[in-house]
Order: C-alpha cells, then structure tokens, then sequence
C-alpha cells in the first residue's frame, strides 16, 4: 500500500506513520509513504446536510489532481492530515467528526481520507488514520467485485 500523506506544516508525522506501518505488517501489508506538507491555517469548507463542517469536494479533487499530476499511479491514498488546532471539522460542543473516507469517487483512482490530527494523543490519531483508510478495503471490494 502507497499512501501519500499531505501532512499540515504543525505535524511530526514521522511517529504515526511508523506505527501504522507496523500494524499493517502485522496482516502481511507493506506500506510506503511519501510525505508533502501544506499549511491548513485556512481551507474551504462547507455545512452537510447533517450540520457537520466538511472541507469542500472542489479543493480535495484539487488535492487529488496536484498529487495526480506528480505521482501518477505510484500512489494508493492520499492522506488530508490536518493538526487539531487548524480542523475545521470539530466546532465546540459534542459535534464534529475525526475523518472522512472519500473512496475514489473523482479522486483521480486514489482513495482520499481527511483525518484529524491529535498532538496530545496519539492513539487518537494513529486510531482515525486506520478507521478512515479501513473504509476503503470496503469501496476496493465493491468497485472490483
């Protein structure tokens, strides 16, 4: 598994992304990564249907193109890591998410996920990464079935 993790400029990414490695590894899945950072101090969002805050489908397809555009088909995932202090997704109170899988749907073939990012824990954040990449075993197995 290829995943390239567009990675907030706040993040220390290296951490998490040795141990998901490892817990994939543990079911026989190699991963290699490629790394860019972004700054996420501002992104566009919008307001589902739910009420939940969610980063517009333009600006990830945008994403998705621009990691097209580099990596071709080298790459799997693509990883939207947000630091907690730049999501947009968590407004105070019990609402929000953690991430979002958004399949392959116009994301150029890649499975796209936007994930929170927790400084203070990180099993949060190792926990979020798995959940949302974990959805797409899901999308593989439907489209090719």
């Amino acid at each position: 598994m290829k995943i390239l993790i567009l990675k907030d400029s706040k993040i220390d990414a290296e951490e998490l992304q040795q141990e998901y490695a490892e817990l994939m590894s543990s079911v026989g899945i190699e991963v290699t990564y490629y790394e860019e950072e972004l700054d996420y101090s501002y992104y566009p969002t919008y307001e589902d249907a739910d009420g939940d805050v969610r980063p517009t489908y333009k600006w990830l397809k945008e994403l998705a193109s621009e990691a097209y555009a580099k990596y071709k088909s080298d790459i799997d995932h693509v990883v939207v890591l947000v630091h907690e202090d730049n999501w947009l997704s968590d407004p105070k109170g019990p609402a929000g998410i953690w991430g979002t899988a958004y399949g392959n749907f116009g994301m150029t073939g890649y499975q796209l996920h936007y994930c929170r990012y927790d400084r203070d824990n990180k099993a949060n954040s190792l926990g979020t990464l798995h959940h949302e990449i974990a959805h797409t075993f899901d999308t593989l197995i439907k489209t090719y079935m």
